[in-house]
């Protein structure tokens, strides 16, 4: 992403009291497999030389956005093993047009085992966590 383009138009869309927000989502399921799960993931992903990284520490880091509010929103799930192991395919590294066919099922049946062997209930529990941070997009200062 060209963040210097972006915030440009961010800028420029937005009234001069407007507010750009930012959300982000984490997912917890059950901590009694959080550390296989967290391996297992990894494993399989296709991005092997991913670095994660904090978008808003970036943001401010370049100067692009000033943080004006936040707010943490949490609620508990229940969701079946398939639906979970969809919604991980949902990510990019782990995106069925990504994985092949192979890798993709033994994924599965990897994700399945490992919760059985942690969980006698067919469903998993967890929390999902909502941040929304607010406040004003900068255009790039001219180095």
């Amino acid at each position: 992403m060209d963040w210097a383009q972006l915030f440009s138009k961010l800028v420029d869309a937005l009234d001069d009291d407007g507010y750009l927000a930012i959300v982000g989502l984490d997912e917890l399921a059950d901590e009694r497999w959080q550390l296989d799960l967290k391996r297992t993931i990894s494993r399989y992903s296709t991005n092997q030389d991913f670095v994660p990284f904090d978008l808003l520490d970036e943001l401010k880091e370049r100067n692009l956005f000033t943080e004006h509010g936040y707010r943490e929103f949490n609620s508990n799930f229940a969701q079946s093993i398939d639906d979970f192991i969809e919604s991980i395919h949902a990510c990019n590294g782990y995106s069925r047009d990504r994985m092949s066919v192979r890798a993709a099922l033994e994924f599965g049946d990897e994700i399945r085992a490992l919760h059985t062997s942690h969980h006698p209930e067919a469903r998993i529990m967890g929390t999902i966590t909502a941040r929304v941070w607010w406040g004003r997009p900068h255009k790039p200062s001219r180095d």
